[in-house]
């Protein structure tokens, strides 16, 4: 109870879409401007979306880190939603690949979102009842 009060403390809700090479990143505690972020180094390959793990999980880390002013003592609560090269759904290979972008960028918590694109309040309503 006193760690999950802490962690919320310090923690800072996302909404992640994952392009070819870039993630648009909207803040949702509290709501504010979506982000866009350009990869640097590509990490989209001709087949995968995330082709270069290292890549998209520092170009993750540090868009986090710049959405959230450069604390360190942020902890994150992440929304992953692949938008490209998604066709027929994700495999579980995929979906753990997400998932390991997510909690290696900082995050304590992550929901892989395959459906349709969020608003910002849809987004935040899926930490209350996770699909």
């Amino acid at each position: 109870m006193l760690l999950a009060a802490i962690r919320r403390l310090f923690s800072e809700d996302y909404y992640v879409q994952i392009h070819e090479n870039r993630y648009e990143i909207l803040p949702l505690s509290p709501f504010g401007v979506s982000r866009s972020f350009p990869a640097r180094d590509a990490f989209s390959t001709s087949r995968l979306l995330v082709g270069n793990f290292i890549a998209a999980e520092t170009l993750l880390r540090d868009s986090l880190k710049h959405m959230s002013g450069g604390s360190r003592l942020k902890s994150y609560r992440l929304i992953m939603h692949p938008r490209d090269k998604s066709e027929g759904g994700l495999c579980e290979v995929e979906i753990r690949v997400f998932q390991d972008l997510a909690y290696g960028a900082g995050a304590h918590d992550a929901i892989i979102w395959e459906k349709e694109p969020l608003s910002a309040t849809q987004a935040k309503a899926l930490w209350q009842s996770p699909q």
